[in-house]
Protein backbone atom coordinates (compact mmCIF):
# COMPACT_ATOMS: atom_id res chain seq x y z
CA UNK A 1 0.00 0.00 0.00
CA UNK A 2 0.99 3.33 -0.58
CA UNK A 3 0.16 4.09 3.35
CA UNK A 4 0.75 3.13 6.93
CA UNK A 5 -2.61 3.06 7.88
CA UNK A 6 -6.17 1.79 6.38
CA UNK A 7 -9.18 3.60 5.82
CA UNK A 8 -11.13 1.69 8.77
CA UNK A 9 -8.07 2.24 11.16
CA UNK A 10 -8.55 5.85 9.80
CA UNK A 11 -12.19 6.18 10.54
CA UNK A 12 -12.03 4.70 13.93
CA UNK A 13 -9.48 6.94 14.86
CA UNK A 14 -11.35 10.48 13.92
CA UNK A 15 -15.01 9.24 13.62
CA UNK A 16 -16.47 12.86 12.99
CA UNK A 17 -14.35 13.54 10.16
CA UNK A 18 -14.70 13.36 6.52
CA UNK A 19 -12.33 11.13 5.00
CA UNK A 20 -11.30 10.57 1.34
CA UNK A 21 -9.13 7.60 0.18
CA UNK A 22 -9.84 4.09 0.09
CA UNK A 23 -8.58 3.36 -3.35
CA UNK A 24 -4.62 2.77 -3.61
CA UNK A 25 -3.33 4.75 -6.55
CA UNK A 26 -1.10 2.20 -8.23
CA UNK A 27 -3.45 -0.46 -7.84
CA UNK A 28 -5.95 1.65 -10.78
CA UNK A 29 -3.14 -0.16 -13.15
CA UNK A 30 -1.54 -2.69 -11.52
CA UNK A 31 -4.55 -5.08 -11.04
CA UNK A 32 -6.17 -6.09 -13.47
CA UNK A 33 -10.11 -4.74 -12.89
CA UNK A 34 -11.63 -7.67 -11.12
CA UNK A 35 -8.81 -7.52 -8.27
CA UNK A 36 -9.37 -3.67 -7.77
CA UNK A 37 -13.17 -4.36 -7.63
CA UNK A 38 -12.63 -6.60 -4.80
CA UNK A 39 -10.16 -4.71 -2.85
CA UNK A 40 -12.80 -2.15 -2.71
CA UNK A 41 -15.24 -4.17 -1.72
CA UNK A 42 -12.37 -4.95 1.13
CA UNK A 43 -12.36 -1.76 1.53
CA UNK A 44 -15.50 -0.66 1.96
CA UNK A 45 -17.07 -3.99 4.39
CA UNK A 46 -13.80 -3.07 6.60
CA UNK A 47 -15.30 0.25 7.53
CA UNK A 48 -18.01 0.04 10.23
CA UNK A 49 -19.39 3.18 9.82
CA UNK A 50 -18.86 4.90 6.26
CA UNK A 51 -20.59 8.03 6.89
CA UNK A 52 -18.43 10.91 5.87
CA UNK A 53 -16.42 8.42 3.58
CA UNK A 54 -15.74 9.83 0.01
CA UNK A 55 -13.97 6.47 -1.58
CA UNK A 56 -11.23 7.94 -4.00
CA UNK A 57 -7.76 7.41 -4.63
CA UNK A 58 -7.09 10.57 -2.38
CA UNK A 59 -4.21 11.41 -4.86
CA UNK A 60 -4.17 11.97 -8.66
CA UNK A 61 -5.36 9.21 -10.85
CA UNK A 62 -1.89 7.93 -12.05
CA UNK A 63 -0.43 7.26 -15.98
CA UNK A 64 -2.02 4.41 -17.80
CA UNK A 65 -5.37 4.15 -15.59
CA UNK A 66 -7.99 3.46 -18.02
CA UNK A 67 -11.29 5.35 -18.29
CA UNK A 68 -13.08 2.12 -18.07
CA UNK A 69 -11.60 1.04 -15.05
CA UNK A 70 -12.83 4.87 -13.37
CA UNK A 71 -16.11 3.68 -15.20
CA UNK A 72 -16.31 0.21 -13.35
CA UNK A 73 -15.87 1.93 -10.10
CA UNK A 74 -18.27 4.55 -10.60
CA UNK A 75 -20.92 2.21 -12.13
CA UNK A 76 -20.13 -0.36 -9.29
CA UNK A 77 -20.60 2.25 -6.56
CA UNK A 78 -23.93 3.53 -7.97
CA UNK A 79 -25.09 0.38 -8.65
CA UNK A 80 -24.33 -0.81 -4.89
CA UNK A 81 -26.06 2.65 -3.60
CA UNK A 82 -27.43 2.43 -0.26
CA UNK A 83 -26.06 -1.20 0.23
CA UNK A 84 -22.07 0.12 -0.09
CA UNK A 85 -23.31 1.81 3.20
CA UNK A 86 -23.69 -1.53 4.77
CA UNK A 87 -21.53 -4.00 5.89
CA UNK A 88 -21.63 -7.49 3.89
CA UNK A 89 -21.19 -6.37 0.31
CA UNK A 90 -21.29 -9.42 -1.24
CA UNK A 91 -18.14 -9.89 -3.71
CA UNK A 92 -19.87 -11.51 -6.33
CA UNK A 93 -21.39 -7.80 -7.67
CA UNK A 94 -17.98 -7.29 -9.41
CA UNK A 95 -19.06 -9.91 -12.15
CA UNK A 96 -21.23 -7.59 -13.54
CA UNK A 97 -18.56 -4.51 -13.94
CA UNK A 98 -15.82 -6.88 -15.72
Amino acid sequence: TTGDVTLAQVRAALPNKVLIGGIEPPSMVLKNREALLSDIISTLNGIEDKRGIILSSGDAVPYGTSIETLRAISEMIRFLGEKSLKPGIDVGVIKHFL
